[in-house]
């Protein structure tokens, strides 16, 4: 059934946004580059279409796989909202309009490995070495257990889903497309149905018996090693048998036997006999060459030696603990040093290398989160290195109080200070301001910019099962209260923004939750005494225009509202 397509120039959400271009259409979806205009930043837009009537369908086969299209749409953008990781598009913001639902979220530039592939040809070993690891670190994320995450069954690993700039140092891959992923709640889970992507899904995920776990992830991680390493695209092959039958020595000469070792042991068809886990792969990708024929006969000659390196072992661990005391003493100088300088110069670089040489000593994440504020953007890099200190000692110092000002504080990093599109930053706080919570910090202030950030999370899945009711009034008082507990201008600034975005976006459904015409005419006076009390910086005067100018139309927005049901 033809869908209409939005023009390159259509204005979308009140004219914030406007269509660049469109990137592709599928099904029930359209995807398209869309330009934010007061920022000019470009975001990924996502079209999901509602299904239209039974009746309109040439079959109830064709209405019925419309609406689970549709329904695995809407639960892979539930999915994406709970997870945050720099190598995952985050989503930004969701809204309905014209009878469709629209979810913004990072636009990815670059390939998927299997266009590359095509292109390409085969990848070096060294290539798909650093691959496997790159995949290996956003899979550890994913399966990972926490307390705000169940582990996350990906099962559609494959070279479609995975997108990398070029194939370089520091060019980190992109995990795409979490349609069929599902949330475990058991160590097993049972399959109803049959899913994945033949060539790369584990044979069990075929056999409606069978139980799977987090390892068929695994087997298919093997096949795409399998597939970058012999430049073969295994879903064209029809026979699984046919692709266990591949030579990988053969089709990739000079391929290390570690490696092959580490791929046939991920392909193992009995689940127990795979790796347990990613960190499992990871550390046995940093080590394949100890698999290697050279590394066993070296091996080999050094165990002529070991008998005479021995004795001498036995005098040197009694020793041992001198040069491990004297590395401590070193270390303990130089985080002092280095506090010293970062003190003195209030450089973010600085207190990063303080926080490097102690990422388990909390007092430097607090003085690198204020020389972040310094410019007023949290930036993509500075985010990366947060999450990669932090994330590893986070589950362990919940219940610490100064851990929880430390989460606060990066909540509001997230909140007030990440570039782009806020309601990210928003979405992502979530899980640090539960933290702050869970310590004992500010507990009101987190808790209601938390329940901020859960509404923009949870409301796709509530506009599509219509248990959106009530949900709209909460956010708005919820937005209020933040309006009276935070300070400062870039912080007071964005408030006052979502309050204006709360109108133009959610304005009707405000009204229906029971929020009167005063209240809201009085919210936007309140914006407009703001601003014009204001003494704006010249990097934030824009934002004030624009915000000014959007007061204005949402009065408007607000007269015609009450104007059609009478005035309240």
């Amino acid at each position: 059934m033809k869908r209409k397509l939005l023009n390159k120039g259509d204005l979308i959400l009140n004219g914030k946004y406007e269509i660049v271009k469109l990137i592709h259409n599928k099904g029930m979806s359209n995807v398209y580059l869309v330009m934010n205009r007061s920022l000019n930043v470009t975001r990924c837009l996502k079209e999901i279409k509602r299904p239209n009537a039974e009746s309109e369908y040439r079959s109830k086969k064709d209405y019925r796989k419309a609406v689970q299209e549709y329904d695995s749409l809407i639960s892979e953008s539930s999915i994406m909202t709970k997870l945050n990781h720099p190598a995952i598009p985050r989503i930004s913001d969701i809204f309905e309009e014209g009878g469709s639902v629209f979810i913004l979220m990072d636009y990815i530039e670059g390939v998927s490995l299997r266009a590359m592939q095509e292109k390409r040809g085969p990848f070096s070993q060294k290539e798909v070495i650093y691959l496997g690891k790159e995949i290996c670190k956003v899979m550890m994320y994913l399966h990972s257990k926490t307390p705000k995450k169940d582990p996350l069954f990906y099962r559609d690993l494959k070279p479609d889903n995975i997108m990398i700039q070029s194939i370089q140092d520091g060019n980190q891959v992109k995990i795409l497309d979490f349609g069929i992923s599902k949330f475990l709640k058991t160590d097993h889970e049972k399959i109803e149905q049959k899913l994945g992507t033949r060539g790369f899904a584990a044979p069990e995920m075929y056999d409606s018996e069978a139980l799977c776990d987090l390892r068929s992830d695994i087997f298919s991680f093997g096949r795409v090693l399998i597939s970058l390493l012999t430049g073969f695209p295994l879903s064209d092959i029809k026979k699984d048998e046919d692709i266990r039958k591949l030579d990988i020595a053969k089709l990739s000469p000079g391929v290390s036997r570690g490696l092959v070792a580490i791929i046939d042991k991920c392909c193992e068809v009995n689940p127990k006999n795979r790796y347990d886990d990613f960190s499992a792969v990871f550390y046995a990708l940093n080590n394949y060459e100890k698999e290697d024929i050279e590394y066993l006969k070296k091996a080999k000659r050094k165990i002529k030696t070991v008998f005479a390196l021995g004795i001498i072992g036995i005098m040197l661990v009694g020793m041992s603990f001198i040069p491990r005391y004297m590395s401590m003493v070193e270390n303990n100088r130089l985080y002092k040093e280095s506090i010293s300088v970062a003190q003195k110069s209030e450089r973010v670089e600085d207190w990063e290398r303080a926080v490097s040489l102690k990422p388990e000593q909390l007092d430097a994440y607090l003085g690198l989160i204020e020389a972040i504020k310094t410019d007023g953007k949290f930036s993509k890099d500075e985010e990366e290195f947060l999450l990669n200190k932090l994330s590893p000692i986070s589950t362990t110092l919940v219940g610490n109080k100064d851990y929880g000002k430390i989460a606060y504080e990066v909540g509001k990093l997230y909140w007030f200070y990440y570039p782009e599109d806020k309601s990210a930053g928003e979405v992502a706080s979530v899980k640090w301001f539960k933290d702050a919570e869970a310590s004992g910090y500010k507990v009101e202030q987190a808790n209601t910019l938390h329940n901020i950030g859960e509404f923009k999370k949870k409301i796709v899945t509530a506009i599509a099962e219509s248990s959106d009711d009530g949900m709209y009034i909460k956010f708005w008082n919820n937005l209020l209260k933040a309006k009276k507990n935070e300070t400062g201008e870039l912080v007071e600034l964005q408030l006052n923004e979502e309050i204006i975005n709360a109108l133009e976006g959610y304005g009707h459904r405000l009204k229906v939750d029971g929020v009167s015409k005063k209240e809201m005419i009085t919210e936007i006076g309140n914006v407009q005494s703001f601003i014009k009390n204001s003494n704006p910086s010249e990097s934030l005067k824009k934002r004030y225009e624009e915000l000014n100018k959007k007061a204005d139309e949402s009065r408007k927005i607000v007269d015609e509202l009450f104007a059609k049901g009478g005035e309240k």
